[in-house]
């Protein structure tokens, strides 16, 4: 009869301290995700009626020690505005308006708790903050369980709902009346579907860096000081149902402008590219006209460096390219083995200034379709 007395006492601890831990919800760091190519959408109302749409994407991350770097980019309706740095450490997130800027836009402590109390400075001035809930939160994207950062700021009040896996849900300023912003969408990296015989080169998903070339970074290039030329990665242009792309703008006066990557890393230093039979992207522009692809390799038969200047159409509307021996005879001049760069060029003949956009760089290795 003792031994039974004491499993029961022992379950009814055991239930107990289940029940207290189904009750608690903390979030860490680790919790508060920022994968290069996550997407969030968010409505902003005031008075309770929606007046624009704010969406945000991470187009770069970096580890520096044990704290990742993380930029925004971020559109108010069609409008770019300045996006943030974020800084994920082992025991704080914070959102700053720029890199290396002294003070955040906000702050949290890892991890998060209920009855949690901190302090921090922003760029308002100081803040004080405690931590509620959990509450569970119903915005357009869905229902969440959350954690409530009540900040008392110099400005008023302000409300943050951080949900575990996602992030920010809801902000509140002010009442209910006031600003309140509200998750609407959520959209993971972009994972490109494997085709046979196709290795994606450059999808921009992951910034400028390409997933075939781990040393391979594009950049743009300007032939003399009256020209520019410059990339980066647009994360709201994209083609077939990918969400980034590469953006080049140039200008180009009285000589050329490049968007180019070295597959090997290494300008000097060629990279072996015979085994693809041939290579496809999807290219647009802000105003039609012509372009070039441009590729700097061995030649096929003398010896020594060459560039060749492949011609093509840029629409307004994205159009895919191939290019392969077959089709453009230039191709045979080179030999893919000794192959030191690849991009696109254009002459001020072609137009003093113009915005390209480039995406799904793809080699393939199987014969090309008939139908090309």
């Amino acid at each position: 009869m003792g031994r039974v007395r004491t499993q029961v006492v022992c379950l009814a601890i055991v239930l107990a301290q289940i029940g207290a831990s189904a009750g608690e919800l903390v979030i860490s760091a680790a919790d508060f995700p920022l994968e290069v190519g996550r997407r969030a959408t968010y409505q902003i109302a005031t008075g309770g009626q929606a007046r624009a749409e704010l969406r945000s994407a991470v187009v770069a991350a970096r580890r520096v020690g044990k704290v990742l770097l993380v930029r925004e980019s971020v559109l108010l309706g069609t409008m770019q505005v300045p996006g943030s740095w974020v800084e994920r450490g082992e025991d704080y997130v914070a959102f700053t308006p720029g890199f290396g800027a002294e003070r955040p836009s906000w702050r949290y402590p890892m991890p998060l708790k209920k009855g949690l109390e901190y302090e921090y400075e922003a760029v308002t001035g100081k803040v004080k903050a405690r931590v509620e809930g959990p509450e569970a939160v119903t915005v357009p994207a869905g229902k969440y369980t959350c954690l409530v950062c009540v900040e008392e700021r110099a400005e008023g009040t302000r409300k943050h709902w951080i949900a575990p896996g996602v992030g920010v849900v809801k902000v509140q300023v002010g009442d209910a009346e006031g600003v309140v912003v509200s998750l609407t969408k959520l959209e993971k990296p972009f994972q490109a579907k494997p085709a046979p015989n196709a290795v994606p080169m450059s999808t921009f998903d992951r910034g400028l860096g390409s997933t075939l070339f781990p040393n391979a970074r594009w950049h743009g290039v300007a032939g003399n000081p009256g020209s520019s030329s410059a990339v980066t990665i647009d994360p709201w242009t994209g083609a077939a149902g990918t969400p980034f792309s590469l953006k080049w703008a140039y200008q180009a006066r009285g000589t050329w402008v490049a968007a180019s990557f070295n597959p090997s890393g290494d300008a000097e230093r060629p990279a072996d590219l015979s085994k693809y039979t041939y290579t496809t992207f999807w290219i647009k522009a802000a105003r039609a006209g012509r372009c070039a692809v441009s590729i700097r390799a061995a030649r096929a038969v003398e010896g020594g460096r060459t560039n060749i200047s492949i011609p093509i159409q840029v629409t307004t509307q994205w159009r895919k390219v191939t290019l392969s021996p077959e089709l453009q005879e230039q191709l045979n001049t080179i030999d893919a083995n000794e192959t030191y760069s690849i991009g696109l060029s254009a002459y001020s003949r072609e137009g003093e200034a113009n915005t390209i956009w480039l995406d799904q760089v793809v080699f393939h290795t199987g014969e090309l379709p008939g139908e090309m």
